[in-house]
């Protein structure tokens, strides 16, 4: 479960960068995308797998490996829909 001021700075965020007003699962543009204002267990779910993305990200800059596109794809995705600024 994420953490409760994790999602308090996502709703901000949605406030500031996507539109204000908005209620929970309504959508509004962000970088291009169309995104949902999540509720905390979508907010939850999305953030743990984000995270889980920026490892796999991260693990394989390590290891020297070659960057596959479909991760890159997903993290984006996934930083879109936490109004995030994708990493890099």
């Amino acid at each position: 479960m994420a953490d409760l001021s994790d999602y308090r700075e996502y709703l901000e965020r949605f406030e500031r960068s996507v539109g204000a007003g908005l209620a929970i699962g309504g959508y509004g543009k962000f970088q291009g995308r169309l995104v949902k204002k999540l509720t905390l267990d979508e907010f939850a779910a999305l953030e743990a797998d984000y995270r889980r993305l920026c490892n796999d990200f991260d693990r394989t800059v390590i290891s020297g490996a070659t960057i596959n596109n479909r991760l890159l794809k997903a993290i984006r995705e996934r930083a879109a829909e936490l109004v995030l600024k994708p990493p890099g």
